[in-house]
């Protein structure tokens, strides 16, 4: 646990009663998707916006890391069984619905991908995967350890996620 866990929680708890981990801040709203695929690119654009800003935001940036996680395993069933039909591309080696589903993801949200070079294209898959697979070791430590340890966990132990 963070060295300052009281003093930070009880500086903040109030803040977070009143107004939410999410409320009344300029990140997209993680739970704007109806299903589960547009669920899985409202948390990922929200993970994204968190890697941008100026100031540092672990606990909500932790947070969407964990949806993440949880969502894509759902979103990836509803891909695969066709319900966004017009989104579905034929498979080709080494390319299957997880990849199909993905690429759509990055095509919304990045304009121009389909003028990106492979270079560029690999990089922003590698990104997706690799918040993918912070969220599930964020995922592990709250099934473990409950959700506090988002808000409490030391520096090191964010180190070790990453």
């Amino acid at each position: 646990l963070r060295e300052d866990f009281l003093k930070f929680t009880t500086t903040n708890l109030p803040y977070w009663k009143e107004s939410g981990l999410w409320s009344q801040s300029s990140l997209s709203n993680p739970y704007r998707g109806k299903s589960g695929y547009e669920s899985l690119e409202s948390i990922y654009t929200c993970v994204c916006e968190l890697d941008v800003r100026k100031d540092n935001d672990p606990i909500r940036r932790r947070a969407a890391l964990v949806l993440l996680n949880a969502h894509y395993k759902d979103a990836l069933e509803e891909w695969k069984s066709g319900k966004p039909k017009k989104n579905k591309q034929p498979k080709s080696i080494g390319r299957g619905d997880a990849s199909a589903m993905i690429d759509h993801i990055l095509s919304n949200m990045h304009p121009g991908w389909d003028m990106f070079g492979s270079q560029q294209k690999s990089e922003l898959r590698t990104k997706f995967h690799d918040e993918k697979r912070y969220g599930k070791r964020w995922s592990i430590l709250v099934a473990s350890l409950g959700p506090s340890i988002l808000f409490l966990c030391s520096p090191q132990l964010a180190k070790l996620v990453y």
